[in-house]
């Protein structure tokens, strides 16, 4: 009963019978297929690649055909040296190694390792295949690509790769800041309560002060029996105690205005955290929102895992960021309208386009007798790869200025992000770099440059289009009304004619467009129409696939057959002994004497093992019915609850995750412990029976039943979401599709979990067991606390601040369990 789905974990890769015997050469692997890629540098040499990894940063790798026919040369940059790895190549499969044949493609085994480290291949090599270096075909193909036309689809993706890290830089500061602000308002708040409980020790002993003065005065103006020397002596015991009052007053006047000022404090924490706090879920909204976006881009092959990439460099910059440069780019706000990522990068210009576009720009500006410094634009560096240049207007002149990248991934210290070459002061993203250039002069790196980042050129361009095309109404509108002058000088009579044709005419037009609007809803009734049948259609496909595999037809077959023949040998009356020798020689012919593999064989044994049960428990619950025993069909409708679960489960597992189907997947062999828990409830609902036998309340077991069914939908919702992401165990280590599901039902909580759970327990209520009720609850609580515990820090070291931020929004749904707590 204690078994944990994975709502976003997915199985390493693997290779099934049918990937294999449909490759049986290298035709996906042949250069053809390669030469879309710009990593892939074909027959060229050694020496040619060895000569452009010059200069390149660590991770800058390049594929080429090896000196072996069919094999191929993995190049790569790390720790200032070219590293040469043999890829293999047999049976269509390709990997580094004999044993680690897993990819069907070239394409593929890089995108893997892009995410991936190497490690797990060499120990030597941590790092991932990080910068493609472009290959001369590649370069050529990009320029008449820009020649051709000038919209090009990776120029968007570059634009929105650089808006999300910009966004998820500014989320995790935010992020960063709420959190510190939020321990510190914990410390205060636990300050502020230490020192009023001071402040009233305080008062509560000035109190005692002034009690015991009071009886001191009283005793010597009421006692005249006192002699002087006594009376001398009280006297002076009232006056340390009034000076002792004294100090203890000045020190609670301290505690009073330091409670003051720690309030204060607290004032204004709460006030930045409920500013913060918004701020905050409209950042991860936009995360999410451009995170689609690239993922909507298929053509340009963005992926999870490179978006994850991203996140946590990002991550890591920010990491070794000084407390004051994030407090400093918490405090600059720019309008972003004007100095978003579109208005000043441009990845499809060269240095000398650069330079053009700046001059012409500081031409307008000189006209209307406007400063020309602090004109810019940053563009990809064309001699360093995950580089940048900056072009800058200054005194007549455009500067150009490299921006270095340093990965934090690669580094020893986790230290990098964006900055000038040679320089220690860097950001997480290039919005960043924009920012805080905008508020300070550059003179700090170049002492010529005496000017912050004033105007983005894209956006000055843009204004002065929009002026052009301005301009260009404005004269088209003057046309206009000399025309509507010339107009009205035509006489009453002809203008009178002219007006009844134009109603004439306006009635022709308006008739054409009622006529248009009624074909115009009728073709969009017909859209949804083929929308709807499309997804109906994509379904059924889905369906099809999973009715057409061998496996789930052998199993259906197998599970069905007891279920139709026992209602048969009832019909006959049939002596129960021979039924069961009947039914044996059925199971012999269904899973033996069918041509199938071992696995089928494995299959339709339990699936015909699972139809068994189902149909005698149906059997003997109409007999019990018959015969009024409440307890047999209690007994009978736990073992069809039982059955059909595991069998639901093989049926879920093979329409969302085909490739994930084994054996295993009926859970009939889950453990020992499960087992045991299951006979365990057996044994005390027939202890309880034979002790306790009037112990049973038919509306308990309703709602057991209840429980169950809204259990089992809950966890199928759950299998169906997540679809390939839904395992049965926990991945140790992240495969090639594995990929996080934050959307749907897993946007509210984690129902594999709650269904699970939901299951376990209502089985135990329809049976009336009040001990197995309790341990079932008990242990299932125990046993989700240690598996979400594990499951997500195994998540968060896969995805890192994407997975942090939906545990922060997304409970468990178990109460009591909050799961791993990373931190910082």
């Amino acid at each position: 009963m204690f078994e944990q789905p994975q709502h976003s974990s997915s199985l390493t890769p693997s290779l099934s019978d049918n990937s294999i015997s449909g490759m049986t050469n290298n035709s996906m692997l042949n250069s053809q297929t390669l030469e879309e890629y710009c990593w892939y540098w074909g027959a060229a040499s050694k020496e040619e690649i060895s000569a452009a990894m010059e200069n390149q940063q660590n991770g800058t790798f390049a594929v080429r055909d090896a000196s072996t026919k069919g094999q191929y040369t993995l190049t790569l940059r790390i720790d200032g040296t070219n590293k040469l790895i043999k890829i293999l190549v047999e049976n269509g499969r390709c990997g580094f190694t004999q044993d680690s044949m897993d990819f069907d493609s070239m394409a593929s085994l890089v995108q893997f390792y892009q995410t991936c480290s190497l490690r797990d291949f060499n120990e030597k090599l941590d790092t991932c295949l990080l910068y493609p270096l472009n290959s001369p075909q590649s370069l050529t193909c990009q320029n008449s690509m820009k020649s051709d036309s000038t919209i090009d689809p990776s120029y968007r993706v570059s634009l929105l790769k650089c808006t999300f890290e910009a966004i998820h830089a500014e989320y995790d500061r935010v992020s960063r800041r709420y959190d510190q602000l939020f321990n510190q308002q914990l410390a205060l708040n636990e300050e502020y309560n230490r020192k009023q409980r001071t402040e009233s020790a305080y008062a509560d002993v000035l109190k005692i002060f002034e009690r015991k003065i009071a009886e001191l005065k009283t005793t010597i103006s009421g006692e005249k029996d006192l002699n002087d020397r006594d009376r001398e002596s009280l006297t002076i015991n009232i006056e340390l105690q009034e000076e002792r009052m004294e100090e203890i007053g000045k020190a609670q006047n301290l505690m009073r205005a330091a409670i003051q000022n720690i309030g204060l404090s607290l004032q204004k924490i709460n006030e930045e955290l409920g500013r913060l706090k918004p701020l905050l879920l409209k950042l991860h909204k936009k995360c999410e929102k451009y995170r689609d976006k690239l993922l909507e881009m298929s053509k340009q092959k963005v992926t999870h895992a490179q978006l994850d990439r991203v996140v946590q460099s990002v991550s890591l910059a920010l990491d070794s960021e000084p407390s004051t440069l994030s407090t400093f780019l918490l405090r600059i706000s720019l309008p972003m309208s004007n100095w978003c990522c579109e208005c000043w990068l441009w990845h499809q210009a060269t240095k000398d386009e650069s330079i053009a576009l700046i001059r012409s720009l500081m031409n307008d500006f000189d006209n209307s007798n406007a400063s020309t410094d602090g004109i810019f634009l940053i563009r990809p560096s064309s001699s360093r790869i995950g580089f940048y240049a900056l072009e800058i207007s200054k005194d007549g002149n455009v500067h150009s200025c490299l921006i270095e990248y340093r990965d934090p991934r690669t580094t020893i210290d986790h230290s990098g992000g964006y900055g000038f070459a040679q320089t220690q002061m860097l950001f997480a993203s290039l919005m960043d770099f924009v920012r805080y250039y905008s508020a300070v002069p550059l003179k700090e790196h170049n002492s010529v440059l005496d000017t912050p980042l004033i105007t983005p050129a894209l956006s000055q361009l843009k204004q002065r289009k929009e002026k052009n095309n301005s301009n260009t109404s404005n004269t088209d509108h003057q046309r206009d009304k000399a025309k509507l002058k010339r107009i009205e000088a035509i006489d009453d009579a002809t203008e009178l004619s002219t007006s009844r044709d134009d109603e004439r005419s306006k009635e022709k037009i308006l008739d054409t467009l009622l006529s248009f609007c009624g074909c115009a809803n009728l073709l969009k009734i017909g859209m949804m129409q083929l929308v709807e049948i499309n997804r109906g259609s994509a379904r059924f496909k889905q369906l099809n696939y999973c009715l057409n595999d061998i496996r789930v037809r052998v199993s259906l077959f197998a599970y069905l057959l007891p279920n139709c023949f026992i209602p048969i040998f009832e019909r006959y009356n049939s002596n129960i002994f021979i039924s069961f020798i009947l039914i044996a020689i059925l199971g012999f012919i269904c899973v033996v004497l069918i041509k199938t593999s071992r696995q089928r064989w494995m299959y339709s044994s339990q699936a015909f093992l699972l139809g068994t049960v189902n149909a005698w428990a149906i059997k003997f619950s109409v007999d019990a019915f018959e015969k009024g025993r409440t307890d047999v069909i209690t007994f009978c409708l736990y073992v069809i609850l039982f059955g059909l679960f595991h069998f639901s489960e093989f049926l879920m597992t093979a329409y969302s995750n085909p490739d994930s189907l084994r054996p295993d997947s009926f859970l009939l062999n889950h453990s020992w412990a499960y087992w045991t828990a299951a006979m365990c409830s057996w044994i005390e609902f027939w202890t309880r029976l034979w002790i306790l036998p009037t112990f049973y309340s038919p509306f308990v077991s309703l709602a057991g039943l209840i429980l169950c069914i809204l259990g089992e939908i809950f966890r199928k919702l759950a299998m169906c979401h997540a679809s390939v992401g839904f395992t049965h165990q926990i991945s140790f280590r992240r495969s090639r599709n594995h990929s996080l599901c934050t959307d749907g039902v897993y946007a509210i909580i984690f129902l594999g979990y709650v269904g699970w759970m939901m299951w376990s327990i209502g089985t135990q209520l329809v049976l009336c067991n009040p001990i197995c009720v309790i341990s079932y609850a008990i242990v299932s609580y125990r046993f989700f606390e240690e598996r979400i515990y594990e499951e997500e820090r195994y998540l968060i070291e896969f995805f890192a601040e994407r997975y942090i931020a939906y545990q922060r929004f997304v409970p468990t749904g178990i109460p009591g369990i909050s799961g791993y707590e990373p931190t910082h």
